[in-house]
């Protein structure tokens, strides 16, 4: 009768929003606390102790839960981020290649050594005997240079060749004359291969 009276003061004072806060929160704390006293009770009745002796009471706390809200449970863990693999991509083939075969290199013909060859002229001053050399080879005949020094005085010698024999030096020599004013009497000359190989074209 006392918790009917309770609940139709709270009603008029507070409305019904005040009637469900107390009938969702406070009556059934009123319920447990009275539920502890009977079991303390029960407790100190049943132990036998001896005189004088309180009896100690012990309370069970009572985990409080409100109607109808949910439990509380843990946020599912977060997958594990995970790299793309990287997409395979096809290395391009690569056409071989064969390279040619070199090609030979033409060897020199060899020249046949002709020792024989007109001294056309033995000039005191290179420049006159430049200016010769370069009048018969304009002319068609192989002509080459050389210095020699004669008892202190240095020539320049202005020679065509090269014969195979005298006589044919000779029939060249006679070809000469007449060709510059410098050609007096031209000479046939015997040389060694190392003049021919300097010399030769």
């Amino acid at each position: 009768m006392k918790k009917v009276l309770i609940v139709v003061l709270v009603l008029v004072l507070l409305g019904a929003g005040g009637a469900y806060y107390y009938l969702n929160f406070m009556a059934p704390a009123e319920e447990e606390e009275q539920t502890e006293k009977v079991i303390t009770k029960t407790i100190a009745l049943g132990a036998k102790q001896p005189e004088g002796v309180p009896v100690p009471i012990t309370t069970v706390p009572q985990a409080v839960t409100t109607p109808g809200a949910p439990a509380a449970t843990a946020p599912p863990a977060a997958p594990a981020a995970t790299a793309p693999a990287p997409a395979a991509t096809a290395k391009p083939q690569v056409a071989a290649t064969v390279a040619p075969a070199p090609k030979p290199q033409p060897t020199a013909a060899a020249v046949t050594f002709k020792p024989w060859v007109v001294n056309v002229a033995s000039l005191p001053k290179k420049q006159d005997a430049e200016n010769l050399a370069k009048k018969l080879g304009d002319a068609g005949f192989n002509v080459y240079q050389m210095s020699a020094d004669v008892k202190g005085t240095k020539w320049y010698r202005v020679r065509v060749g090269f014969y195979d024999s005298k006589a044919d030096a000779e029939a060249a020599s006679k070809k000469l004359k007449g060709k510059d004013k410098n050609i007096d009497d031209p000479w046939m000359v015997k040389i060694d291969k190392a003049e021919f190989d300097k010399y030769v074209k």
